[in-house]
């Protein structure tokens, strides 16, 4: 993004140089014998193949910027790639006060888009999340668009001392929970932006992909975000298509995708996104309020790949509620994700599902019956896949159920880089969780927007359906 120095435009021919690095804009400072002038309108160009152009900013699309009480204006300015470009600003009532200078682009190391769906309950977590992620790593830029209740939504840049800037206000109420405007925003922010590494954080409630129907009028998988105003959320299946789309029409890929929220750690949900990103940062488990230790971005180095970050983000959850006894006796899970290895684990999974299935009698249900109750349980309809496999292996005959519940066991071990796991009373290993309901009327339930996953196409449910029956 952009690192600058404000400049003057003052006399004829003053110049400056602007270095492009950590956050996305230039500042521009009018004075007239030292006192700042304000409201006076200042126009841009850019020079591109030897030809003087008209500067539109990309994110407000303004050409003409107006000084506040300080004599600044304020404009963003992304490059596709590391090189300088020459500016001519100048004063739209008289066009000889004006000034050149350079902006210099260098590559941020990691490029971040926080979007905070605060437009519910959480807004005040929000608040608090935001004055957390303030940090003077050079290492780390940061984009923040933030949807909440009590003030106008906003897009903020993070500047080179670690403060927000706002650079746009978004006229109309933000529905931070449509896809389709997710997309767009993140094709503004990285499409012409470069970095070597991009990662987006979703932050808000989460549900896994349990009862998103209630808050679209189509039967859709379910949902990471409610937005109350609109009353709408992103659903698994959106969320997908906004991120393969992002990289179809951008040539770009998101390396890292956090979800601030809770129950996403679900193999459901991982299947659905394969592909789009290289590394998913999720819980299985309930999120408190407070959500992910952003304290993390002080922490990034320039060496830092997908999976030293994804590991950051764990620790430092990790250490934030490491005195939480509360947390801990319902369950508290982080864990970083190989989406290369997504594939390997569903198949696994088919296999196991196919031999119950094929198995299932009245024995096998009584067998799973009795240790059903003894799984760890994430939610009323989502249990550790980790651990039903472990109760398969330890309580299921059958040479073939016990070896395929071996190899799940084996594919977590590689999908699950790294882990942070704790419940009082009980052991969480590679924690990811699968839709096991306890009762047939859950089942059915969720059929119809379950079949609408692209888990579905395994044998997985045809497995729940023979147990439940």
């Amino acid at each position: 993004m952009c690192k600058s120095l404000p400049s003057k435009v003052g006399g004829n021919g003053r110049r400056s140089n602007k270095t492009v690095g950590r956050v996305s804009y230039v500042k521009l400072t009018l004075t007239q014998g030292g006192i700042p002038v304000s409201n006076a309108q200042i126009g841009l160009m850019y020079k591109e193949s030897g030809q003087w152009k008209t500067f539109t900013d990309p994110l407000t699309k303004k050409e003409i910027f107006t000084t506040d009480k300080n004599g600044v204006v304020m404009f963003s300015v992304f490059s596709k790639k590391e090189t300088d470009l020459q500016f001519l600003a100048y004063l739209i009532d008289d066009q000889s006060i004006k000034t050149q200078f350079r902006v210099s682009f260098k590559k941020p190391q990691w490029l971040f888009t926080i979007w905070i769906c605060a437009d519910n309950n959480l807004e005040g977590f929000g608040f608090l999340d935001k004055e957390e992620m303030k940090n003077v790593n050079n290492n780390v830029s940061v984009f923040l668009v933030c949807d909440v209740i009590s003030e106008q939504d906003s897009l903020y840049v993070m500047d080179e001392l670690g403060e927000w800037i706002e650079i746009m206000v978004f006229q109309q109420d933000l529905d931070s929970c449509n896809s389709s405007l997710l997309l767009e925003v993140l094709k503004v922010l990285f499409g012409p932006c470069e970095a070597n590494n991009y990662s987006l954080i979703l932050w808000d409630h989460g549900g896994a992909w349990i009862d998103d129907s209630i808050y679209t009028c189509q039967i859709t998988p379910h949902y990471i975000a409610i937005d109350d105003t609109s009353n709408h959320a992103i659903s698994t299946r959106d969320l997908r298509k906004a991120l393969e789309d992002f990289s179809t029409q951008t040539g770009k890929k998101i390396k890292l995708l956090g979800m601030d929220a809770c129950l996403m750690g679900s193999i459901e949900v991982l299947y659905e996104l394969r592909g789009v990103v290289d590394y998913v940062v999720a819980s299985s488990s309930i999120v408190p309020g407070n959500g992910c230790n952003y304290e993390f971005f002080k922490q990034i180095s320039p060496t830092d790949d997908a999976v030293s970050v994804g590991k950051k983000i764990v620790d430092t959850y990790k250490d934030y509620y490491k005195t939480s006894s509360d947390y801990k006796q319902r369950g508290l899970t982080f864990a970083v994700y190989d989406m290369s290895k997504v594939l390997l684990t569903a198949l696994c999974i088919d296999d196991l599902a196919k031999s119950l299935y094929l198995k299932m009698n009245d024995d096998l249900r009584n067998v799973i019956n009795n240790f059903y109750p003894r799984l760890v349980e994430y939610s009323s309809s989502l249990i550790d896949l980790n651990d039903f496999t472990e109760f398969v292996k330890s309580n299921v005959n059958g040479e073939y159920v016990k070896y395929y519940a071996q190899q799940i066991q084996i594919a977590l071990s590689e999908l699950i880089v790294y882990e942070y796991s704790e419940k009082t009373n009980y052991e969480i290993q590679n924690p990811v969780s699968i839709f096991m309901p306890g009762k047939k009327d859950f089942m059915l339930e969720y059929r119809a927007d379950y079949e609408t996953l692209s888990f579905s196409e395994l044998s997985w449910f045809d497995f729940l359906e023979s147990w439940l029956r």
